[in-house]
């Protein structure tokens, strides 16, 4: 299927230098299960809604050439692995402890309800808003089924993972990570080394095969490398992982240290600048080292590989919360910021192709910062009226039919 989000939106996903990214963004646990950190790391909530911004700004390019034109060496897709890792990281953080059947129930129920409600309102409101385009009809109601059961990212076939609210990809992919999450404690509780080969073993499976069948970087109809290096839950795997291990070191080395204010702030600044560094040196550096990994192994470095090392960093400085930057994060506006990305997400693209197909919006700066108002607001009503009643819902049910079926002895 070829879809406005694809011909408008996604339009440079088929370069060699791009790829289109995804979300739940490492948000700091608002379920039923219960947690093991002290306390949330705000300055990571905060931190997660300027990867969303960053999203925003990358499939922004196809309704405004001009961004496309100040991005055009910037592997923005990149954002999307920052967003595994910190999810990585977060869980891990606040759930290193997690065991017993009733927890890890009440962890899934509530990472489901954390994505599938408003994943769901973004489905009807392309469906409501686009009949034309996005009507179910016989044809397309595989590719429905596979969305609303948020399985889309497990098939790497574009018309599957790229179809309906695009971006959903990676709410797929997290919700597979979500799944096998208890495991891979098991794994890093035994060692992180083990954690590491086993998620290893996922993302050469998936370059191997990508070789060995001489898999296209892109194709609409047809298996590719983006949709298996870049989308597949098997690859994201790795990324989720460091940033569980991360977490696991930032737990035991650093989480009590204390630095300076003045020492924070450069750490932090030197963090964000080693990221851009990457982020705008990646799609030279993917040429550099062609004919060492070959195109396929090329493909990841740029993509997803470098990016891990920013990354990284990024989440790991941001943590200890010692600097200026992180500070500024603590505070209310920022906060709720992160709270209402996820939102932003869901929504970016539905407006984006609203505004190209139905309105033919111009290309403007005014019209920009107008898309972007709309969509502040939007998500801010999303949140309000979707995201926080679904969590409660869901903190209720797990109180009351999870851990409450047995008073007497806790899991």
């Amino acid at each position: 299927m070829s879809t406005p989000l694809q011909n408008i939106i996604l339009k440079t996903d088929s370069s060699p230098r791009n790829a289109a990214p995804r979300e739940d963004f490492g948000t700091m646990p608002r379920d039923g299960a219960k947690p093991s950190g002290r306390g949330d790391i705000k300055a990571l909530t905060a931190l997660r809604f300027f990867g969303v911004f960053w999203v925003v700004i990358d499939h922004s390019q196809g309704a405004f050439p001009w961004l496309e034109q100040s991005c055009e060496t910037v592997a923005l897709c990149q954002a999307v692995t920052f967003f595994f890792v910190l999810s990585g990281f977060v869980l891990t953080y606040r759930y290193i402890n997690l065991e017993g059947t009733r927890r890890i129930a009440a962890f899934l129920i509530g990472r489901l309800a954390r994505l599938w409600p408003i994943h769901l309102v973004g489905i009807l409101l392309l469906i409501f808003m686009m009949p034309g385009t996005f009507k179910p009809t016989r044809e397309l109601m595989p590719i429905l089924a596979t969305n609303v059961a948020l399985l889309q990212s497990a098939i790497p076939i574009t018309k599957y993972f790229y179809s309906y609210n695009a971006p959903s990809w990676s709410s797929s992919t997290l919700l597979f990570l979500y799944f096998v999450f208890p495991v891979l404690l098991l794994l890093i509780r035994k060692s992180w080394l083990l954690l590491m080969l086993a998620t290893t073993c996922g993302i050469a499976s998936a370059l191997t095969v990508a070789a060995a069948f001489e898999v296209p970087e892109f194709s609409p109809n047809e298996v590719s490398t983006l949709g298996l290096l870049y989308v597949s839950p098997l690859s994201r795997l790795f990324d989720f992982s460091l940033g569980m291990c991360a977490a696991t070191a930032f737990r035991k080395y650093l989480k009590d240290k204390s630095l300076s204010l003045v020492a924070g702030t450069l750490l932090e600044l030197g963090a964000i600048a080693t990221l851009l560094f990457i982020a705008c040196n990646s799609f030279k550096w993917r040429y550099l080292c062609l004919d060492l990994v070959g195109a396929h192994g090329s493909y990841w470095l740029q993509n997803c590989g470098f990016a891990l090392i920013g990354c990284l960093i990024l989440v790991t400085v941001f943590s200890m919360e010692q600097g200026l930057i992180s500070k500024i994060f603590r505070t209310k506006i920022f906060s709720f910021l992160g709270e209402i990305s996820f939102c932003i997400y869901v929504l970016h693209t539905i407006f984006l192709v609203y505004g190209e197909v139905v309105l033919t919006m111009d290309e403007s700066i005014n019209t920009f910062c107008s898309y972007l108002i709309t969509l502040f607001l939007a998500a801010t009503a999303l949140w309000l009226l979707v995201e926080k009643p679904s969590r409660k819902l869901t903190r209720d049910f797990c109180q009351n039919f999870v851990y409450a079926r047995s008073p007497q002895k806790a899991d």
